[in-house]
């Protein structure tokens, strides 16, 4: 067992001498850790399958961020003397007006394996839009039972993780900064756990996908993992960079009562910084323009093109450090769900607001137009006619055409800048590149296909009940849970004697995993779906 890392103690010490055979470790035993900040006690767990784990949870990771460090990037979290418990996990961190600024934990799960090298490692960075979520309810049970070691942490949300107003003082992404911080802190401690320091993987879906994905992208998080997944978002994608930071920062700032004419930025800042945080968080839509209601922009601050400093993390538009093939040299793992676009079709209430329905019929061109990545309201409008003509032909835009509006959003936020990204990545690299196409008719599916970011329901425990093996989903949680954790093994996923074959993308073949009920390589994604956007985004 992993003792000499964690040791065992309670009952299971008294008495035992140093020849004697250490007993084995039991659910409820008390295991402990040392870390640079100081001694921790956790405690032994066990996975559904029954795999046995150390289980450390609320450690902190940095300062917690409160008055006058809202909005700054995170500093080191303070020493502590004797043990301290490592039982209860952090406050998640503000969103939909609850939760804490005291929220900057991570928590690492171990396996207790009877052999004593270290242990690969994989950290998971949380979705949510960037607005909402928490690492507490990612369960690692399916990981446990793969013998990977499993980090996940919280970063800051909405307009305290990400407001900027484009200066000095406040320069934005100090939630992506928590995440560089955070890896920071287990690169300089998984190795207490039992962990491989050099065998870092950083995963996540939706906005952590996007974030993953910055994080390849930036100079920032140089020698901090090994590997990268990317899931249902990536950095390229039309939701994954805000372009109207400072104007956001105002509004949002005269929603709370301030007088925002004639005010210079310190005053904003000094106002930003002494609102409650359930203020500034229930309702991150009043920073939004009415233009960007109209479109349904669901997200209201997200990682922005910030100024140059020490902390920065994003200082260059993706698409220009992608294509000049300036990222971190680590293999890649992207992929998508048949209905990626579930997420704004379903939130937007498109198919059910009439109104918001009419406004897309009368006014495609602009409305769909704004979001498409071209340099000119010109390009955009005449981009915009086509994607109407493509997707529902002469008639027009129509919600009883359900299945083309469920792939125009899909396509648009997330399938067609996967492809992109795993394409440009492949076309500028010899990295290996492993894209996959989540279509599973599981959980998760509805008839336009499966859910937005669905994989990750099979990696971590959602189900409830222990699932049956030889049950379909039972096999496809196998499969995913396999793959992902071979990926931080082994920097390949479906290494020889896998139960599947996953052929790498490259420029020539276009490879990618088909996964259905049976996973099967295959090349070129939706084929003419891609090349219509290669051809109108002049790729």
């Amino acid at each position: 067992m992993r003792s000499a890392v964690l040791l065992l103690v309670g009952v299971l010490c008294v008495g035992v001498s140093e020849s004697a055979p250490r007993p084995q470790p039991q659910q409820g035993d008390d295991v402990f850790a040392t870390v640079e900040t100081g001694a921790l006690r956790g405690v032994v767990s066990t996975s559904l399958n029954g795999t046995l784990y150390s289980k450390f949870v609320g450690i902190p990771f940095a300062t917690p961020p409160l008055g006058d460090l809202r909005f700054r990037a995170p500093t080191p979290a303070a020493s502590w003397t004797g043990t301290r418990d490592a039982l209860t996990y952090g406050s998640r961190c503000p969103q939909s007006g609850r939760g804490s600024e005291d929220c900057l934990y991570v928590n690492v799960y171990v396996p207790l394996v009877n052999d004593s090298s270290p242990l690969a490692v994989m950290v998971n960075i949380h979705g949510g839009g960037y607005t909402t979520g928490s690492s507490r309810f990612r369960r690692p049970d399916f990981f446990m039972d793969k013998g990977v070691l499993l980090v996940t942490f919280n970063y800051r949300l909405g307009s305290i993780g990400f407001l900027s107003l484009q200066n000095d003082d406040i320069p934005g992404n100090a939630g992506l900064k928590d995440q560089v911080f955070a890896l920071q802190w287990v690169k300089r401690n998984n190795a207490a756990f039992g962990g491989d320091p050099e065998k870092v993987t950083i995963f996540g879906e939706s906005a952590g996908g996007s974030s993953t994905s910055h994080l390849f992208l930036s100079p920032a998080a140089k020698g901090l993992f090994r590997g990268a997944i990317m899931e249902s978002g990536v950095a390229n994608g039309n939701w994954s960079v805000e372009q109207t930071p400072r104007e956001k920062a105002y509004r949002l700032a005269a929603a709370l009562g301030f007088q925002t004419q004639g005010a210079n930025d310190s005053a904003v800042a000094a106002f930003l910084r002494a609102v409650d945080h359930t203020d500034l968080t229930r309702d991150n839509s009043q920073a939004l323009s009415d233009f960007e209601k109209r479109t349904h922009k669901g997200i209201a601050f997200s990682p922005v093109i910030e100024p140059q400093s020490d902390t920065a993390v994003v200082t260059e538009s993706p698409g220009d450090i992608l294509r000049d093939g300036r990222y971190n040299q680590v293999p890649v793992m992207a992929g998508v769900t048949s209905a990626d676009g579930s997420v704004i079709v379903e939130s937007s209430g498109i198919l059910t607001d009439e109104a918001y329905a009419a406004d897309m019929r009368e006014n495609f061109t602009l409305l769909v137009g704004s979001q498409l990545p071209l340099p000119t309201v010109e390009e955009q409008t005449q981009a915009a006619v086509k994607v109407e003509n493509f997707y529902f032909g002469e008639e027009g835009f129509s919600v009883d055409n359900t299945q083309a509006v469920y792939d125009m959003f899909s396509d648009m936020n997330f399938i067609q800048p996967t492809e992109e990204f795993a394409r440009t990545v492949a076309n500028t690299s010899d990295l290996p590149v492993y894209l996959y196409y989540f279509d599973y008719d599981g959980y998760g599916a509805n008839e336009y296909g499966m859910s937005h970011a669905a994989e990750s329901k099979y990696l971590f425990l959602s189900f409830g009940p222990k699932m049956d093996p030889n049950s379909n989903d039972g096999k496809v949680i196998e499969l995913l849970t396999t793959l992902w954790t071979n990926f931080a093994k082994y920097g390949e996923p479906a290494p020889g004697g896998s139960p599947v074959t996953w052929e790498k993308f490259t420029s020539e073949t276009a490879n990618y995993l088909d996964m259905k009920q049976e996973f099967v390589t295959r090349q070129n994604l939706l084929k003419e779906r891609m090349d219509f956007w290669k051809q109108i985004l002049h790729q």
